[in-house]
């Protein structure tokens, strides 16, 4: 499950819960998602038990104003990584 206390706890320690800091999404590839975002150092994934609940927890974090990354179609991992600046 993804669990979204987890991400938030990710949220708070690293920016002090500033979510428009992060990108968030979902992929079927994590390694290659993770190259085409140019490898950013803050790296998380998260896999969720179906793509409807990787769907939710993106969608409940773009509501925070999360910026949304992209996503795959039926995809079960959610991906998080801090915005470079």
């Amino acid at each position: 499950m993804a669990d979204t206390n987890e991400i938030k706890q990710k949220i708070i320690t690293v920016t002090g819960g500033i979510y428009r800091a992060w990108t968030i999404g979902t992929t079927n590839d994590p390694d290659q998602t993770k190259k085409a975002s140019r490898n950013p150092k803050n790296w998380n994934v998260y896999e969720a038990d179906s793509a409807a609940e990787a769907n939710a927890t993106v969608d409940s974090f773009t509501e925070q104003k999360m910026v949304a990354g992209p996503s795959d179609d039926g995809a079960k991992t959610v991906y998080l990584h801090l915005n470079r600046r």
